[in-house]
């Protein structure tokens, strides 16, 4: 052992008088992001820096793994470009917002890199933090694809959904693309009639509260493909152009009134996609061509109560006004409806001043049960219309099937 130790001492001998011994350390990770304001230390686990203020553009380059510990505003028409297999942990009540004077996010994943949107909490759930909030001007090329957005969906500081339009933004203008939103509390509210998206397709909504909290005209202009596991809300307003609402496995929540009215010339068309069942809040109905010209479109559809123990008069029904210009509704159960409201005073009720037969409206094989009043209410000779057995109507439990 006395030669270890001789050696040890000369080596400290050979150290002059007042210099430091050199040892090496790791070098702290460097942040792989580019642009952006000032950024707090990083947290365990992180491998690069977020930025608390976005006045410039900004880069989160691929791979990392960041912290947004607070609200960040992409400001002054910036663009924040998020590269694929990032990984962004938000604190808190925390969000990010876009759409301030044009500003833009890119946010492009890959199927094999999807970039992240998740809490920072140890043990996530529901609603851990707010979402992505979008104000009313995100630049045009704003997207979202191939991302995971997860555990968001806190109400708070104008967010209602891991994904919100809280103004109305122009049309077009964002895209959402291959998302998967799961373990939110709502995974997208956009309420507003105009605010509809420049592709919305092949999404995917998994053990949400709701998959969405959405207008009519959004709902309608969505994109094909998307898997709509949880209950979707659908708040009120007016269809005004051709559109859809496709089939949703968790079902729609009819919780205010649905109006279907083109504008000038231009005829709203609107389809419900077969096997969709539409559950019908207190005081709500579907009202088709009142002011506007326009047409439904309903095969193999449930219009229903949305009453956890349904009863006769729970919803109001149909509405059918003079500028209807064609109403096809086949293979379809109506139920729970006759509602004493919005003078309605059937389940299907014909307003305005041309009858059941002035309209091009046809009603065949459908199954009317649980009603509170008639099943029909129309003008002029309409009832004889209605009755024609070779419609294939069922009449079941009410004495006065049309008046």
């Amino acid at each position: 052992m006395r030669p270890v130790l001789v050696l040890s001492l000369v080596a400290l001998l050979g150290c002059k008088r007042g210099e430091a011994v050199r040892t090496t350390a790791a070098a702290p990770p460097t942040p792989a992001a580019t642009g952006g304001g000032p950024s707090a230390p990083l947290l365990p686990g992180a491998t690069c820096a977020f930025p608390s203020k976005i006045e410039e553009d900004v880069t989160i380059k691929a791979g990392c793994v960041a912290d947004v510990r607070s609200n960040v505003l992409v400001a002054n028409g910036r663009t924040l470009t998020i590269e694929p297999g990032v990984t962004l942990r938000f604190h808190g009540a925390s969000y990010l917002e876009i759409g301030h004077k044009g500003s833009r996010l890119v946010a492009r994943g890959e199927k094999s890199q999807p970039i992240v949107f998740t809490s920072a909490a140890s043990s996530p759930r529901r609603g851990d933090w707010v979402g992505l909030v979008f104000d009313d001007a995100p630049g045009e090329g704003t997207v979202i694809e191939h991302a995971i957005i997860e555990y968001a969906g806190r109400e708070s500081h104008g967010g209602q959904g891991a994904f919100t339009a809280f103004r109305a933004f122009p049309e077009r203008r964002v895209t959402v693309r291959n998302v998967t939103f799961r373990h939110n509390e709502t995974a997208v509210a956009n309420r507003h009639a105009g605010s509809t998206f420049a592709a919305f397709e092949r999404n995917i909504f998994a053990d949400n509260t709701r998959a969405m909290r959405v207008s009519p005209s959004v709902l309608a202009a969505i994109g094909e493909g998307n898997e709509l596991a949880d209950v979707t809300e659908i708040t009120g307003g007016t269809v005004t152009k051709k559109g859809t609402f496709p089939k949703s496995a968790g079902g729609y929540l009819v919780a205010e009134p649905i109006y279907v009215n083109g504008e000038g010339a231009e005829v709203a068309s609107l389809t419900l996609a077969r096997g969709s069942v539409l559950r019908f809040a207190p005081k709500t109905w579907l009202e088709v061509g009142t002011g506007g010209p326009a047409e439904l479109f309903v095969a193999g559809v449930t219009l229903t109560s949305a009453a956890a123990k349904p009863a006769p008069g729970d919803w109001v029904g149909l509405f059918f006004g003079d500028k209807t210009k064609r109403a096809h509704v086949t293979d379809t159960r109506i139920e729970y409806a006759g509602g004493e409201e919005h003078n309605g005073d059937a389940a299907v009720t014909f307003v305005g001043s041309k009858s059941w037969q002035a309209l091009d409206v046809h009603f065949g094989g459908v199954t009317f049960r649980h009603l509170q009043q008639a099943h029909f209410s129309s003008n002029g000779e309409g009832c004889s219309k209605a009755l024609d057995p070779r419609h294939g109507i069922g009449w079941a439990g009410v004495t006065e099937p049309c008046r």
